[in-house]
């Protein structure tokens, strides 16, 4: 199997740009698109694979077409803006609760300032007084 493997004969399994018909492997010209594409990338323009996924999924997504992946166009845009409106539900969420949390502390300082004033009520006459008899 090694001798088969060094002189250039494929063993099976699926590979991405090519098929397979009787142990031989022959070109699809639709995936041969992005193989090339990726190979430039990586062997020419010295691009790690981390870089090529990340910042080239459009550009590779764009080389597809229906016909070659069935990827819909439409349909990554739907889950797109599915995954936004998730995202904006729990920033919703998020602000609710952060709105909640702001009223419960505006009255709890409501209540303190109340509270003062009806038990130091008084003291605050009598300093209030002082102030305008000066």
């Amino acid at each position: 199997m090694e001798k088969k493997a060094e002189s250039g004969h494929f063993l099976g399994g699926r590979v991405f740009g090519y098929e397979t018909y009787n142990k031989e492997l022959s070109i699809v010209p639709e995936e041969a698109s992005v193989v090339k594409y990726i190979f430039e990338k990586y062997a020419l323009d010295m691009w790690g694979y981390r870089r090529i996924a990340a910042n080239e999924m459009v550009t590779i997504l764009g080389l597809f077409n229906d016909d070659t992946l069935n990827l819909d166009s439409d349909m990554l845009k739907d889950q797109l803006v599915t995954k936004q409106e998730e995202i904006n539900k729990k920033k919703s969420n998020l602000d609710d609760i952060t709105n909640q949390l702001e009223i419960k502390r505006s009255k709890s300082i409501m209540e303190i300032i109340k509270f003062s004033i009806s038990n130091f009520k008084d003291f605050y006459l009598t300093i209030l007084s002082t102030m305008f008899n000066n």
